[in-house]
């Protein structure tokens, strides 16, 4: 059996350069975290009432999720209800075999179907006919809302110029569009609807 195959050679035959990539993707990865973070922190400055956040970005590249909302939306054992945006890490933006990036507006609640019903109603008034066609609904067993897709070239074009401007704008942008749904999930979580444990 042998210990390296022809692609492990390579590498250690070339180590100091991937040693030096290896470095590079570890900075790529860690400005790219700033980056989110500097969208989180503009969208929490426009929208002081959106007081709770989560961002998690794996080490791998892997798995991502950055959530805004509000503390009042949380509740006991329920991660936070509010404004998503999944698959955001420089691999989705590049590989065309991972996950796209995608926005959503969830509420974890003991009735999904409620939750998604009220979000797709008000969806349809706030977002217009038009952009409403390109969002889904999503249900799952602890809550509702609904989604939509990201491009992911679009976004890797923005990120990589204008030292990422564009893409801080853009980013901020969709989560501008789904703070309208604040009152949304307010009505929701405040009538009772959100799950109690």
């Amino acid at each position: 059996m042998a210990w390296f195959n022809e692609p492990e050679l390579f590498l250690l035959g070339k180590w100091a350069d991937a040693r030096l990539l290896e470095d590079a993707v570890r900075s790529v990865r860690t400005k790219f975290a700033e980056v989110v973070q500097v969208v989180v922190d503009r969208v929490k400055k426009n929208h002081s009432e959106l007081d709770d956040k989560g961002v998690y970005l794996s080490r791998d590249g892997l798995r991502s999720q950055v959530v805004i909302g509000r503390t009042n939306w949380r509740r006991k054992s329920d991660p936070l209800s509010g404004f998503f945006i999944d698959n955001l890490q420089v691999d989705s933006l590049t590989a065309t075999d991972s996950k796209p990036p995608h926005k959503s507006i969830f509420v974890f609640n003991s009735n999904p179907k409620e939750a998604e019903a009220v979000i797709g109603k008000a969806a349809q008034r706030i977002l217009g006919e038009q952009e409403f066609r390109r969002w889904e609904t999503c249900d799952f067993t602890d809550g509702g809302g609904i989604w939509c897709r990201l491009e992911p070239r679009e976004l890797f074009g923005l990120l990589v110029k204008d030292d990422a401007r564009g893409f801080i704008d853009r980013m901020v942008a969709h989560f501008e569009q789904m703070a309208k749904f604040t009152a949304v999930v307010d009505e929701i979580v405040g009538t009772g609807k959100q799950r109690r444990n």
